[in-house]
């Protein structure tokens, strides 16, 4: 949890700051691919969730690219 010292800190600097669970699955695939993991406290949890949002990049993978392709060509 953070401290609400920390918070009043980080205000100060123009953050947007989300936990990765909220982010929408292809944003969270960029974090993975271009990413740099600051600290982990469990790695193992840490390849889980990663595994976890591969599959679910995957199972959406064919949306995702039907919705690309209409946004580019109208």
């Amino acid at each position: 949890m953070i401290a609400r010292k920390d918070l009043a800190y980080i205000a100060r600097f123009d953050f947007d700051i989300h936990t990765f669970e909220e982010l929408p699955v292809c944003i969270r695939m960029r974090v993975l691919k271009e990413g740099k993991c600051l600290l982990s406290k469990d790695d193992d949890a840490l390849y889980d969730l990663a595994h976890k949002t591969v599959q679910e990049f995957e199972d959406f993978k064919l949306r995702y690219e039907d919705y690309l392709k209409v946004i580019l060509h109208g």
